[in-house]
């Protein structure tokens, strides 16, 4: 094989033949890996990435981790270990946020562009959400989950968009589209009205509210019970709230989506 090594200003230089290299692939890695030592006759710069030939066909291209130069009594030598670009996926944060309607070009705009990555050609957007995680890297954001509006997502929309995700990627391994799961949130209690308001009025608004309220969450999202107090509260005619021991805190967790349950109420005096 030939070696290039490109240089943080572009140019590049020919790396020669190396004494030893291991090329390494693995399906359940994203970013493949090379080590490689080359004799040297003098010092290198410092490279940014390495790229592998052979027959003319590119087989290898990636940032260079570390870069070892070592004099011992049979010479100068240059121990180069490489990852290939996927692992810009692995070590940068994914804006967080929601992007509806994914498309190749938001996806493209948010996760790989920034990173000196291309994305494919001629790629549709998809109907429904994907919400990223604060503090989620780009890559696991390429194994994703999905939660329609209003209920799980088709089969249709997780194989458009997963379609759409493994074009997207200079990667080996395949990507993960999965309907989120759903948490039921069960709910009761007691509401206090103010006098002279009707209670029953009272109810059915508390679950209306409730049903638009657990509509908006998203994947992710904790429930608290402070949320649903407001929720109630924001009824003119309910002046108090009482949860009993069914309704509790509900952590956020990773490719889950909480969704409202029971709900039981009670008019208390």
């Amino acid at each position: 094989m030939i070696y290039w090594g490109a240089l943080q200003n572009g140019e590049q230089l020919l790396l020669g033949c190396p004494e030893e290299a291991v090329l390494s692939y693995d399906r359940e890695a994203p970013a493949d890996q090379l080590k490689a030592v080359f004799p040297a006759d003098r010092v290198w710069p410092e490279l940014a990435e390495v790229l592998a030939y052979r027959e003319g066909q590119g087989v290898f291209r990636g940032i260079v981790d570390e870069q070892n130069t070592r004099l011992t009594g049979s010479g100068l030598s240059v121990e180069l270990v490489c990852r290939s670009r996927e692992a810009l996926l692995l070590d940068n944060e994914a804006e967080p946020g929601t992007i509806r309607n994914p498309s190749a070009e938001a996806l493209s705009r948010r996760l790989l562009e920034p990173l000196g990555l291309r994305p494919g050609a001629g790629l549709q957007p998809a109907a429904g959400s994907l919400f990223i995680e604060k503090g989620t890297s780009c890559w696991t954001v390429l194994g994703v989950y999905v939660w329609g509006p209003g209920g799980p997502p088709s089969q249709e929309l997780l194989d458009s968009l997963s379609q759409e995700l493994e074009a997207l990627r200079e990667v080996g391994a395949a990507v993960s589209v999965k309907a989120a799961a759903a948490k039921k949130v069960n709910i009761g209690g007691f509401i206090k009205v103010l006098p002279g308001a009707v209670y029953a009025g009272a109810e059915a608004k508390a679950k209306e509210a409730l049903a638009e309220w657990f509509a908006q969450r998203r994947i992710g999202d904790p429930v608290y019970l402070g949320d649903l107090s407001r929720v109630l509260l924001r009824d003119p005619a309910v002046c108090g709230v009482t949860f009993a021991a069914v309704t509790k805190d509900v952590p956020g967790a990773a490719g889950v989506v909480p969704v409202l349950g029971s709900v039981a109420l009670g008019n208390s005096a």
